[in-house]
C-alpha cells in the first residue's frame, strides 16, 4: 500500500501546481530553502563533474552563499577547468 495513501495525504496534483504557482507559496521561508538546497546540490554535482572532488573548505563556502550566487556560480562553473578557478571565482564572489 502507498504510505501516501495510508496516511491522507495525495493531493489532487492540479491543486498542487496551484499552490506552488502563488506568490505566497514562492516567498515562503520552506520553498524558498527547497529551492536553495536544490541549487545547491545542482552546483555541487556540476562540480564534482568538471574540476573533481571539491575540498570542505570550498564546500562551506559554497554552501554560504545566497540564491543569487549560486546562479552565477552555476553559469560561471561552464568555464572551469580546475579547482583553482573555482577557489578564484571564490575570492572574487564571497559577501
Amino acid at each position: 500500500m502507498n504510505s501516501n495513501k495510508s496516511l491522507g495525504l495525495v493531493l489532487n496534483k492540479e491543486l498542487i501546481k496551484r499552490l506552488l504557482r502563488s506568490d505566497a507559496m514562492r516567498e515562503s521561508v520552506i520553498y524558498q530553502d527547497i529551492q536553495q538546497e536544490k541549487a545547491l546540490s545542482i552546483v555541487t554535482r556540476l562540480l564534482r563533474r568538471k574540476v573533481g572532488t571539491v575540498p570542505p573548505a570550498q564546500l562551506l563556502k559554497i554552501q554560504a552563499l545566497d540564491s543569487t550566487q549560486l546562479d552565477d556560480l552555476a553559469e560561471a562553473l561552464l568555464d572551469f577547468s580546475t579547482l583553482t578557478d573555482l577557489e578564484a571565482w571564490l575570492a572574487q564572489n564571497q559577501s
